[in-house]
């Protein structure tokens, strides 16, 4: 019997222009989607610390740009920067 996944959308609407929190930890993640459908670049930082356009740990997505990760995903705390008022999608299963 194959499992079936619950995917729950938590889309951020308009970013802050700081570093926040776009999941919380999860132990039980087993598929992670974010979308940066903006038009500026956002970051996101897998590893629980906090996201900087550049910095050490965060991966930068331009605008369109897609992150997908499907079995091998970080149960870590997702944070994400990008210019205040700008949408991202954030799908994690």
């Amino acid at each position: 019997m194959t499992q079936q996944l619950m995917f729950r959308d938590n889309s951020i609407t308009s970013l802050t222009g700081a570093s926040q929190q776009a999941l919380p930890l999860n132990g039980a993640r087993q598929f992670l989607l974010i979308e940066n459908t903006g038009n500026a670049n956002v970051g996101v930082n897998i590893s629980g610390s906090a996201a900087a356009i550049g910095g050490t740990g965060t991966l930068t997505l331009v605008p369109n740009g897609t992150l997908i990760l499907d079995h091998v995903v970080p149960q870590n705390q997702i944070n994400v920067i990008g210019a205040a008022g700008q949408p991202l999608t954030v799908i994690e299963a």
